[in-house]
């Protein structure tokens, strides 16, 4: 069971389906993990739907009902695709089709490997895996990192995270993350903004991390 939550603030606008992409495709990951977190969605929608109900009806043309119908109509029915990764959460499944294992993981460090799952000027969205007992550097943010905990555990200096754990860090946090000794840690991380190396390491790195 996850001991780490989103805010929330975010379980009422994932609910409501205001969350930015990203921040949604984090919440809901949290999800396939952690029941009361579910719980608390699923009275959100219930709220919600009575709120629909209270509204006033208002009538529409028939030719506004019949191009929905039509457009519903040419919606291709696709098929359901069998993985082999029952324990990829279904938000993910699109990236991870056959399981983590066979993704084409890229080193970065020693201990650590990234496959990007999308990227652009403001945010990236991309799976980690630690390695047995791998150490992250110190660092710390210009935006805000948000980590979801796949399988594995990691700690840093703030707590110990297991699977399902949603973890928020901003620029006030400088943490770095070291995965257990006995098995690697597989996470989702979002990433807004840039990272800072901290010490003489963030001398020499963070130049090129700009």
């Amino acid at each position: 069971m996850s001991h780490f939550h989103p805010q929330p603030e975010w379980l009422t606008e994932y609910a409501a389906g205001s969350l930015d992409w990203p921040m949604a495709l984090a919440v809901g990951v949290h999800l396939h993990y952690c029941p009361a977190c579910r719980q608390a969605v699923q009275q959100l929608d219930a709220v919600g739907g009575a709120l629909l109900e209270e509204l006033t009806p208002m009538a529409v043309s028939a030719g506004l009902k019949a191009s929905v119908m039509a457009m519903l109509d040419d919606v291709p029915v696709l098929p359901v695709q069998k993985t082999k990764a029952p324990d990829v959460p279904a938000l993910l499944k699109r990236w991870v089709p056959q399981g983590y294992t066979d993704l084409r993981w890229r080193r970065v460090l020693p201990v650590l490997h990234e496959v990007m799952l999308e990227k652009n000027r403001d945010i990236k969205v991309a799976l980690h895996r630690i390695a047995p007992g791998g150490k992250i550097s110190s660092h710390t943010h210009t935006g805000q990192e948000i980590t979801v905990v796949l399988s594995g555990h990691f700690s840093d200096e703030l707590g110990m995270y297991a699977d399902g754990d949603f973890i928020l860090r901003t620029g006030e946090h400088q943490h770095s993350p070291r995965a257990s000794q006995n098995e690697e840690c597989i996470c989702l991380t979002i990433v807004q903004g840039g990272l800072k190396v901290s010490g003489l390491l963030g001398v020499l790195v963070n130049p090129f991390l700009r």
